[in-house]
């Protein structure tokens, strides 16, 4: 039972703080938050027109009470839902957020690529995780817009070689 509400209490957490730090940011919108643990907790709107297609990036979150770098890595590889790999449509991040201290870091698990002025995802198990802070969120805000502006012209979803 304890293990239990422990368990209960990280995710929820955790998906709060995602919330908090993506609300943060005032030129995108949550378009969904998910309840049930299918893999993808949000669903983001970049998109500045109100009133234009969504450009959507989505958000995977997990909590852990782990302090080491390494286990948290290995708790960020072992999260990601394996089987909708390649199913992944949008841009696609991996939150981890340590409860006790609410240090936060992220990794692609659907990178967006643009090459040659075409859009690609790349679709990889993280090898490191960065620091999330408000500067991090801006940067993938940017490249998930830099991805749609490129979409129209070419996509080519793509996976590890």
């Amino acid at each position: 039972m304890i293990q239990e509400n422990r368990n209960w209490f990280v995710g929820e957490r955790s998906e709060a703080l995602a919330s908090i730090l993506l609300r943060s940011q005032g030129d995108i919108r949550i378009v969904e938050e998910r309840d049930a643990d299918e893999g993808v907790d949000f669903l983001v709107d970049v998109n500045q027109a109100s009133r234009a297609p969504l450009q959507c990036f989505a958000v995977q979150v997990k909590g852990t009470l782990l302090d080491d770098p390494q286990q948290r890595l290995t708790l960020a590889k072992e999260s990601i839902k394996t089987e909708n790999e390649t199913r992944l449509i949008y841009p696609t991040c991996l939150f981890v957020f340590n409860v006790r201290d609410r240090a936060s870091y992220y990794a692609w698990v659907a990178e967006p690529i643009v090459e040659n002025h075409s859009a690609k995802l790349r679709i990889a198990a993280p090898d490191s995780l960065s620091v999330l802070d408000q500067d991090s969120i801006q940067k993938i805000i940017q490249r998930v817009r830099d991805w749609y502006s490129a979409v129209p012209q070419n996509f080519v979803p793509t996976s590890p070689a």
